[in-house]
């Protein structure tokens, strides 16, 4: 009969302790959290714009066993999240950066270009041209040399078609311009009056003359008028 019991208590003893252990484990699966927002900003170039964000926390606490017993089992829990969504802006003007390296080109002095002994065989042909005619003063002979001559060849060639693409690409600009500028007119008249205001300004980058002045100030209008939606 002891036998009998000491066995049932052993049983007992492995069922319990066995109880405990599988409420030890503990199995951590992922999670997921998605979110988004929905707006209309105004950016300007190079700016950036806080749009939304989502912050979270949570905290838990679980605590079993034995009451009034001493060895109680606690776990503690806590969790912290935040996320935010910002709009930044970076516009890369090509066409500004095409003019200036065109510029840059251009502003190369040619002496620069010639090599020195170029340049000492230009310095012995003209010690060896011959003295101005009697009755022209030096400085009438002088200006007559320097005087541009009609350019020729290679270079002339190169010349007349760097100008003819430049007129090209300054047609394409100014008829996006009046593109962008019927865009934001529409914008506006929609009563989208941040979009509108975006597509003037790109409009004003790329009009000329007095287009750009009306662009400039149907800008200022539009700036100072109350907005009705943003």
């Amino acid at each position: 009969m002891s036998m009998s019991r000491f066995r049932f208590c052993a049983l007992l003893a492995a069922v319990t302790f066995a109880a405990a252990t599988a409420r030890g484990q503990a199995v951590q699966l992922p999670t997921y959290s998605y979110f988004g927002t929905g707006t209309v900003v105004s950016v300007p170039d190079r700016g950036s714009v806080y749009t939304a964000g989502v912050n979270r926390a949570a905290s838990s606490r679980n605590e079993f066993g034995t009451p009034l017993l001493p060895f109680r089992n606690r776990s503690i829990g806590s969790e912290r999240s935040a996320a935010s969504v910002w709009t930044s802006v970076y516009i890369h003007d090509f066409e500004a950066m095409d003019e200036y390296l065109l510029s840059q080109a251009r502003s190369v002095s040619t002496s620069a270009l010639v090599s020195p002994a170029a340049r000492s065989s230009a310095t012995a042909l003209a010690g060896r041209q011959p003295a101005p005619p009697a009755g022209i003063a030096p400085r009438q002979a002088w200006q007559a040399r320097q005087a541009p001559r009609p350019a020729s060849g290679p270079l002339a060639k190169s010349v007349d078609q760097l100008r003819s693409e430049r007129a090209g690409e300054r047609q394409a600009r100014i008829a996006e311009a009046q593109s962008l500028f019927e865009r934001g007119r529409i914008a506006e008249q929609s009563g989208k009056a941040n979009v509108a205001r975006i597509y003037y300004e790109q409009a004003a980058r790329r009009a000329e003359g007095p287009f750009k002045q009306r662009i400039l100030a149907q800008l200022a209008l539009l700036t100072a008028a109350p907005v009705a939606q943003r």
